[in-house]
């Protein structure tokens, strides 16, 4: 079997035509994505007044490993500058277009007016200007960017002496970054846009995994596969983690029968009794943004919460399941990394508010009778509220108060479903679907 390529580009949209590009021309398109992708070749047709035509973009080679967000900016070389009146602008965040931002004098020159600095929380920053005033001091107008972290208690600032460093995008793909489409041959052409569409172009096919497997029944039905491929796995393993089937516990992995991690980035694991949500149940990171489950990534970081009394899974015993309180006094928003990613089908799964798929294992943090407690799925009663994250993501909840969701609805779905769950560190739960669950951890 062969390993995923990553992200190709699949499709290109044009989102401006341009102009002078010349008539009844042929355009050379390439990918901006530094440090990464690789291998995408297209081309792009001028009509008659040298516009490009979005009627025949054409893909020759779609590439591989290609970013389907930003890149990261990394300082460059010494420091360039450093800031003075620092006072000024720290109280100013979140103003764009007339902040002013004071630096010593001295040389001065940024790549695409933009320049970077680590805060007093230690991120580190990248800040855009519109013009630069050389002096004594010297000062960049109309800055904007300056971002307040997540995890920041406050406004994050920045002290006088700090070294401003030039900046240019780094190698390593972030969250929400992109790749963009460049032309080659423009000319005296401009003003054409052209935006990709990132992908798989390659896919897992069942019957090819049956025929390498020299199975010639042309049954592609995956329990079943499984239970074929039983001949490579150890005779006292089971050949999946499926509900009432399976498996024997497991001592090792590498004898586990379809080497999933073989396409994914993750661990396949077949560890009973962990509690699992459908691959496509979003996940919060740090930043508010969310992916899908089956798209984390082992070493990602995802949003998690913090209480003083709530127990940490650290030894033989799941601890959470005697913990109960009366008070979430003390909750933050903190980090959690993922350690492991398990993949796993179930016969049945349920339905929680018409939108949380998850099996009937998996414990959540819910309010009842004014306690909370981790419940797991088949214990839930309608009535019961999930724990949020949406205060710390909308603006009226951000006066600290907790937010919750009360539980309108449970429904036991018969169908197959294929599941995914996690283990994160330090901490043990993370948001899924907006509430907050506890993971797997690795006994």
């Amino acid at each position: 079997m062969a390993l995923s390529s990553g992200f190709n580009i699949t499709g290109l949209e044009l989102i401006s035509s341009g102009s002078g590009y010349g008539a009844f021309a042929t355009i050379t398109l390439s990918a901006r994505d530094k440090g990464q992708g690789s291998g995408f070749t297209g081309r792009a047709f001028t009509n008659a007044s040298g516009q490009i035509r979005g009627d025949n973009l054409t893909i020759d080679s779609a590439g591989a490993n290609y970013s389907s967000g930003s890149w990261s900016y990394i300082p460059v070389g010494t420091a360039i500058n450093t800031v003075v009146n620092s006072g000024v602008y720290s109280t100013a965040w979140g103003v764009t277009g007339t902040t002013k931002f004071y630096l010593n004098s001295g040389t001065f020159s940024p790549t695409n007016k933009k320049f970077g600095l680590f805060d007093s929380d230690t991120n580190f920053q990248v800040l855009s200007y519109d013009t630069f005033t050389a002096g004594g001091p010297s000062f960049a107008q109309g800055v904007s960017g300056w971002r307040r972290y997540v995890n920041s208690s406050t406004t994050p600032t920045i002290a006088n002496g700090t070294s401003v460093f030039n900046v240019e995008r780094g190698g390593t793909g972030q969250a929400g970054a992109f790749t963009s489409i460049g032309i080659s041959n423009a000319g005296s052409g401009h003003g054409c846009i052209i935006v990709p569409t990132i992908g798989f172009n390659n896919s897992i096919d069942i019957d090819s995994i049956r025929t390498e497997k020299g199975d010639g029944q042309g049954n592609n039905d995956i329990h079943d596969l499984y239970q074929a491929f039983n001949v490579s796995a150890k005779v006292d393993k089971k050949n999946f983690d499926w509900y009432e089937d399976g498996p024997e516990a497991a001592g090792t992995l590498e004898t586990h029968p379809i080497r999933f991690d073989e396409f994914f980035s993750a661990e396949y694991d077949a560890y009973a009794g962990s509690g699992c949500f459908s691959v496509d149940t979003p996940i919060s990171l740090p930043d508010g943004i969310t992916v899908p489950i089956e798209d984390l990534f082992v070493g990602q970081e995802v949003m998690a919460m913090s209480l003083p009394t709530m127990p940490l899974d650290f030894d033989d015993e799941d601890t959470w399941k005697e913990w109960e309180t009366d008070t979430l006094d003390g909750a933050e928003q903190v980090t959690a990394t993922v350690k492991e990613i398990y993949f796993d089908w179930y016969k049945d799964y349920y339905l929680i508010n018409k939108r949380i798929k998850t099996t009937f294992e998996h414990p959540f943090l819910i309010k009842r009778d004014g306690k909370y407690k981790f419940v797991i799925t088949l214990d839930l009663q309608v009535g019961d509220e999930f724990v949020t994250n949406r205060q710390w993501l909308i603006p009226e909840a951000k006066d600290g108060a907790l937010v919750f969701e009360k539980i309108t609805s449970i429904e036991r779905i018969h169908e197959e479903l294929e599941t995914v769950n996690i283990n994160c560190e330090p901490h043990d739960v993370y948001f899924a679907g907006g509430v907050l669950a506890h993971n797997v951890h690795d006994k």
